[in-house]
């Protein structure tokens, strides 16, 4: 919870940062990735950003999130923060898949 002092006339409120993320990792399927991780406590909500894609938030307390995924996409690249009233937002969790081709002779 943030923490409050005085200094002379101003009121000094301490916000603390939410901590990252934990175990953030992304399981490939077909089309589909999906991202799981720890959840943090505290947290009411997650930025997942997908491939640049930014604005892909997961609301509550969940920890995973899946997305669609083109063929031709070979690398895909994730990060995650975590959010909470109050509290600074978390730092973020880089996560970067590559997907292997399959080649047949």
């Amino acid at each position: 919870y943030p923490s409050f002092g005085y200094y002379g006339d101003f009121a000094i409120e301490v916000v603390e940062p939410l901590a990252a993320p934990a175990n953030f990792v992304g399981t490939v399927e077909g089309e589909k990735v999906t991202f799981t991780w720890t959840a943090v406590e505290k947290a009411t909500s997650y930025d997942v950003v997908f491939n640049g894609i930014t604005a892909i938030i997961s609301e509550g307390t969940t920890a995973t999130f899946t997305v669609q995924a083109t063929d031709e996409e070979q690398k895909l690249t994730a990060s995650i923060v975590a959010n909470a009233d109050g509290y600074k937002t978390s730092d973020a969790r880089l996560l970067s898949l590559q997907r292997l081709l399959s080649l047949s002779l």
